[in-house]
């Protein structure tokens, strides 16, 4: 008896496919009979990535690149499937090569946007701001806000080669300052200059301009202002600065801030006031409960209750970003998930 052959998969039944597992075993019969279909062979690529194969995706995406005739279009498809694999893996550089080969071939604006936010991811400044102006040219602009950034960056990753790149700095911190000139992250930049280059009461002076101009922003300098004050000498300064910054604006980062500062002096009755104000506005954090209840604790060991506060939970109110909701217990600049600049609160 001749057994009934199997009807051959086609390209419909892809689109039917009802879980990755199913369509992946779909593409590899498909393509035992379609040897030649580069959109069969880029989404199957897509498919392992997106398991968690990206290496084998990588794989297969390279081999697509030996295939003859190859039209620009197609080209540029599967380097873009290459680069995405290349970012799964960890691998930037070589994702921005291939973006750089890709916008070399068609300079489209997503291509840019991508090799944008690649350099970015590098710190490479110089190349971000280049591919930066030609977004702004496709946009008919010279300037804005972005760009204003990667100036100020540019300046800040000269920081640590003061005194003999100064001169640099500056110009560059200048340029952000003629784009956007009420830039929070200028008054940063400009304090980590001063104090790479000696000048602490500057950069001391800028950090506290921040604070007292951009509250919203103090997440920038708090720690940083602390380390400096720490090793002048001038750390029972602190309280003061941060009272006067919340007599601008109640940040909730100042007050966790300022109830270390009375921590660290033994004022526990004080401390409490100020948690009680953040559990009121923010709620009860991990942080705000632990802080609590080893605040209730019949003890004069202050000591040890920062001691267990740095285990059981800091900071008290994590830094969320305002465009997309992602969390970080740490301050940053810019936002890992969404790649928005300054938009942590």
């Amino acid at each position: 008896m001749r057994l009934r052959r199997q009807p051959k998969v086609e390209y419909k039944d892809l689109l039917l496919a009802e879980s990755p597992t199913e369509l992946e075993h779909l593409l590899r019969e498909y393509l035992e009979a379609h040897p030649n279909d580069i959109w069969a062979y880029l989404k199957l690529g897509n498919l392992l990535r997106e398991k968690g194969e990206p290496q084998k995706a990588l794989r297969l995406h390279q081999t697509l690149l030996a295939k003859p005739k190859l039209d620009r279009t197609t080209k540029v498809k599967v380097l873009k499937a290459i680069a995405r694999d290349y970012i799964e893996l960890g691998k930037t550089e070589a994702a921005a090569e291939t973006y750089e080969q890709i916008v070399s071939m068609m300079p489209e604006r997503s291509a840019y946007e991508e090799l944008l936010r690649l350099y970015e991811s590098m710190g490479d400044w110089d190349k971000a701001i280049d591919v930066k102006n030609k977004l702004l040219r496709l946009d008919k602009k010279s300037e804005d806000q972005h760009l204003a950034i990667l100036y100020a960056m540019k300046a800040y990753s000269l920081a640590d080669e003061m005194p003999a790149k100064e001169r640099e700095a500056e110009r560059y911190l200048k340029m952000a300052e003629k784009i956007y000139p009420d830039l929070p992250l200028i008054l940063y930049v400009r304090g980590e200059l001063h104090m790479k280059g000696g000048r602490n009461e500057l950069a001391v002076d800028a950090w506290k301009q921040l604070l007292m101009e951009h509250t919203d922003y103090a997440y920038l300098v708090l720690d940083k202002l602390e380390d400096l004050l720490f090793k002048e000498g001038r750390f029972s300064e602190l309280e003061l600065i941060y009272e006067d910054t919340l007599k601008v604006a109640r940040n909730p980062h100042v007050i966790a801030h300022l109830i270390h500062i009375l921590l660290s002096k033994g004022e526990k009755s004080r401390a409490m006031e100020y948690l009680d104000e953040l559990i009121s506005s923010y709620g009860e954090s991990d942080g705000l409960r632990s802080l609590k209840y080893l605040l209730h604790i019949e003890t004069n060991d202050i000591e040890t209750v920062r001691d267990e506060l740095r285990v059981r939970g800091s900071p008290f109110i994590p830094y969320k970003c305002e465009n997309c909701g992602y969390e970080s217990t740490m301050s940053l600049m810019q936002c890992p998930n969404c790649r928005s600049w300054l938009s942590f609160r």
